[in-house]
């Protein structure tokens, strides 16, 4: 299944929003469990996308994330 590239990118705020409506409109220890799961769950997404996004920037330019350490390490001495 492929989602069209707005509704991919929008997902972790529609997880954020769901999360919001359902902590509060509904006051129990479950609702709050599961906004609490919904609210991980976009933190997580939004996380992992950065860092492909980065590596996947890394591997175009030619650069492995290896290089990129042992610059970092080189320059900070």
């Amino acid at each position: 299944m492929v989602l069209p590239r707005p509704i991919y990118e929008g997902l972790p705020v529609i997880y954020l929003l769901i999360a919001m409506v359902v902590s509060t409109l509904i006051q129990s220890g479950l609702a709050f469990f599961s906004a609490a799961i919904l609210s991980f769950a976009a933190v997580l997404v939004v996380m992992m996308r950065v860092q492909y996004r980065r590596h996947r920037e890394a591997e175009l330019r030619g650069i492995t994330l290896n290089a990129r350490i042992e610059k970092r390490r080189r320059d900070t001495k």
